[in-house]
Protein backbone atom coordinates (compact mmCIF):
# COMPACT_ATOMS: atom_id res chain seq x y z
CA UNK A 1 0.00 0.00 0.00
CA UNK A 2 2.52 2.53 0.73
CA UNK A 3 4.37 1.62 -2.28
CA UNK A 4 1.34 2.21 -4.40
CA UNK A 5 0.89 5.36 -2.64
CA UNK A 6 4.71 6.28 -3.28
CA UNK A 7 4.30 5.69 -7.10
CA UNK A 8 1.05 8.17 -7.19
CA UNK A 9 3.13 10.89 -5.21
CA UNK A 10 5.74 10.16 -7.20
CA UNK A 11 3.42 10.81 -10.60
CA UNK A 12 1.97 13.45 -9.59
CA UNK A 13 4.84 15.46 -8.88
CA UNK A 14 5.71 15.07 -12.62
CA UNK A 15 2.95 16.04 -13.81
CA UNK A 16 2.56 18.96 -11.61
CA UNK A 17 6.52 19.63 -13.14
CA UNK A 18 4.57 19.65 -16.77
CA UNK A 19 1.86 21.59 -16.01
CA UNK A 20 3.73 24.34 -14.77
CA UNK A 21 6.71 24.07 -17.91
CA UNK A 22 3.41 24.27 -20.38
CA UNK A 23 1.92 27.33 -17.95
CA UNK A 24 4.84 29.28 -18.50
CA UNK A 25 5.23 28.55 -22.44
CA UNK A 26 2.06 30.15 -23.06
CA UNK A 27 0.56 28.26 -26.35
CA UNK A 28 -0.22 30.40 -29.29
CA UNK A 29 -4.28 29.48 -29.73
CA UNK A 30 -4.47 30.60 -26.14
CA UNK A 31 -7.54 32.78 -25.20
CA UNK A 32 -7.00 36.39 -22.86
CA UNK A 33 -7.65 35.07 -20.23
CA UNK A 34 -10.63 37.58 -18.15
CA UNK A 35 -9.86 40.66 -16.75
CA UNK A 36 -11.05 39.40 -13.12
CA UNK A 37 -9.30 36.22 -13.71
CA UNK A 38 -10.46 32.84 -14.14
CA UNK A 39 -13.58 32.16 -11.79
CA UNK A 40 -13.07 29.91 -8.83
CA UNK A 41 -14.13 26.71 -8.57
CA UNK A 42 -15.92 25.04 -5.77
CA UNK A 43 -16.82 21.40 -5.65
CA UNK A 44 -14.68 19.56 -7.42
CA UNK A 45 -14.22 16.09 -5.77
CA UNK A 46 -10.68 15.02 -6.72
CA UNK A 47 -9.16 18.95 -7.34
CA UNK A 48 -8.81 21.16 -9.84
CA UNK A 49 -6.51 21.15 -13.26
CA UNK A 50 -5.30 23.47 -15.16
CA UNK A 51 -5.25 23.35 -18.97
CA UNK A 52 -2.04 24.38 -20.83
CA UNK A 53 -4.27 28.23 -21.62
CA UNK A 54 -4.09 28.37 -17.38
CA UNK A 55 -7.67 28.22 -17.56
CA UNK A 56 -8.99 26.07 -14.60
CA UNK A 57 -11.54 22.70 -14.34
CA UNK A 58 -12.68 20.11 -11.95
CA UNK A 59 -10.31 17.04 -12.00
CA UNK A 60 -11.34 13.66 -13.52
CA UNK A 61 -11.41 10.82 -10.50
CA UNK A 62 -9.75 7.38 -10.40
CA UNK A 63 -11.47 5.48 -13.67
CA UNK A 64 -12.51 8.61 -15.42
CA UNK A 65 -11.76 8.77 -18.40
CA UNK A 66 -8.91 11.33 -19.36
CA UNK A 67 -7.98 13.17 -22.47
CA UNK A 68 -4.07 13.22 -23.20
CA UNK A 69 -1.43 9.97 -23.31
CA UNK A 70 -0.15 8.17 -20.76
CA UNK A 71 2.09 9.75 -17.96
CA UNK A 72 1.96 13.38 -19.82
CA UNK A 73 -0.08 16.40 -17.81
CA UNK A 74 -3.81 15.92 -18.20
CA UNK A 75 -7.60 16.33 -16.69
CA UNK A 76 -6.52 13.65 -13.85
CA UNK A 77 -6.64 15.00 -10.60
CA UNK A 78 -3.75 14.62 -8.06
CA UNK A 79 -2.29 11.20 -7.22
CA UNK A 80 -3.51 9.87 -10.74
CA UNK A 81 -2.55 9.54 -14.20
CA UNK A 82 -3.56 9.02 -17.56
CA UNK A 83 -3.24 5.76 -19.34
CA UNK A 84 -5.62 3.88 -21.68
CA UNK A 85 -7.77 6.77 -21.71
CA UNK A 86 -8.00 6.03 -17.86
CA UNK A 87 -7.11 7.92 -14.85
CA UNK A 88 -5.12 5.09 -12.72
CA UNK A 89 -3.61 5.40 -9.50
CA UNK A 90 -4.78 6.67 -5.70
CA UNK A 91 -7.11 10.28 -5.32
CA UNK A 92 -4.96 12.56 -3.05
CA UNK A 93 -8.05 13.83 -2.20
CA UNK A 94 -9.97 10.88 -0.78
CA UNK A 95 -7.77 8.34 -1.80
CA UNK A 96 -10.17 6.37 -3.77
CA UNK A 97 -7.67 4.03 -6.50
CA UNK A 98 -8.14 2.58 -9.46
CA UNK A 99 -5.75 0.13 -11.48
CA UNK A 100 -6.15 -2.18 -14.73
CA UNK A 101 -4.28 -3.81 -17.22
CA UNK A 102 -4.47 -2.38 -21.15
CA UNK A 103 -4.63 -4.57 -23.61
CA UNK A 104 -4.63 -3.66 -27.03
CA UNK A 105 -6.11 -6.10 -29.74
CA UNK A 106 -3.52 -6.91 -32.59
CA UNK A 107 -5.56 -6.34 -35.88
CA UNK A 108 -5.77 -9.33 -37.72
CA UNK A 109 -5.36 -9.85 -41.14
Amino acid sequence: MIGRLLLAVIVALAALAEIQVAAQRREPRCPNPPVDGWPELTGCDFGIVRDVCGKPSCAVGPGGMCKYKRFRASNCGEGTFCHCSRCMGCSLHNYNCFETTCVFAMASR
